[in-house]
């Protein structure tokens, strides 16, 4: 986790001059946080995750880090099919960074579903 995110319990998001989001860090991560990213250490080459809701983000030697939609694939059934599937060494399963969740309301048009959250101060 970032030290901003510790720090920081409420977050404000401003589009053109405009507030469209003020309210708690958590809410924002509950509301718009749609993946994890596993990284992982392998005992074994790794051979690939048979999930379409699995990204492979970054791969070599025996380390991997993938993206996993959890709006596809529960985070639990991924981690519980690369256990059963490799030889794991170390496992990290992390949040995306805030910046990664901000711009993702950016790019996928959730700027006006994101106005409706606003709590009041």
């Amino acid at each position: 986790m970032q030290y901003k995110e510790i720090l920081c319990k409420r977050a404000m998001v401003i589009n053109y001059g405009e507030v469209i989001y003020d309210g708690q860090v958590s809410t924002l991560k509950r509301d718009y946080m749609h993946t994890k990213i596993i990284s992982l250490k392998l005992g074994e080459a790794w051979q690939g995750c048979d999930n379409p809701g699995v990204r492979v983000l970054k791969q070599k030697g025996y380390g991997v880090k993938l993206e996993v939609d959890t709006n596809s694939v529960p985070i639990e059934q991924v981690i519980s099919q690369l256990l059963a599937e490799y030889a794991i060494v170390d496992i990290n399963v992390d949040n995306p960074p805030m910046e990664k969740i901000i711009a993702r309301i950016y790019t996928h048009r959730d700027v006006a579903t994101i106005e409706n959250h606003c709590d009041q101060p």
